[in-house]
């Protein structure tokens, strides 16, 4: 959620001061392309292992995030475009996966709680980042900013990819595929 939200938060702005467009139809088609691509990873890892796809995820969000370092520099709207199917794709396996683990790991009590907090502890870095991004705009200028923000989101994503790699846990050694539950009350 952090790549897709920095990309949200400074599109308009990179578009405007380092690309040279205010067109809000460009803006539109790369928020577009990320999302779709976001949605349409979840369908195309569905029975892959937990594992793989939090992997790929991690590589996909870094890679998105030097991209986007990448377009500031070079003022590049593909690869801003590119940065952004990136991104959408990391978001899409990340959250994929993220459930797809609660889901075989906590009790469907608990369920509920679980998601919560994943969902709360991801929101959290993607409001703090686009918030911090912008202060450092404003001292440093925009290409310094995003990409020291770019640069601090795509290493914790390679750290984070790695982490799982390495990982020894039997949830992240299973299937993605929709885990089906009895309920554990009994009926009489």
């Amino acid at each position: 959620m952090t790549g897709t939200s920095l990309l949200l938060a400074l599109g308009p702005t990179l578009l405007a001061a380092l690309l040279h467009t205010t067109n809000r139809l460009t803006t539109g088609g790369i928020s577009f392309l990320m999302f779709g691509a976001s949605t349409g990873i979840q369908f195309a890892v569905r029975g892959f292992p937990v594992r793989r796809i939090l992997t790929i995820a991690g590589i996909t969000t870094g890679t998105a995030m030097l991209a986007v370092a990448v377009a500031v520099r070079t003022h590049s709207l593909g690869c801003l475009a590119a940065a952004a199917v990136l991104a959408g794709t990391g978001q899409g396996m990340g959250q994929y996966g993220g459930f797809s683990r609660l889901g075989a790991e906590v009790t469907p009590v608990r369920l509920a709680e679980a998601n919560a907090a994943l969902s709360a502890g991801g929101y959290l870095f993607a409001g703090v980042m686009p918030i911090l991004t912008g202060y450092l705009s404003d001292a440093a200028g925009v290409a310094t900013s995003s990409t020291a923000v770019t640069a601090l989101t795509a290493a914790a994503a390679f750290a984070g990819a790695g982490r799982i790699r390495t990982a020894r846990s039997s949830a992240l050694s299973g299937s993605a595929a929709p885990v089906r539950r009895r309920s554990r009350e009994r009926r009489t």
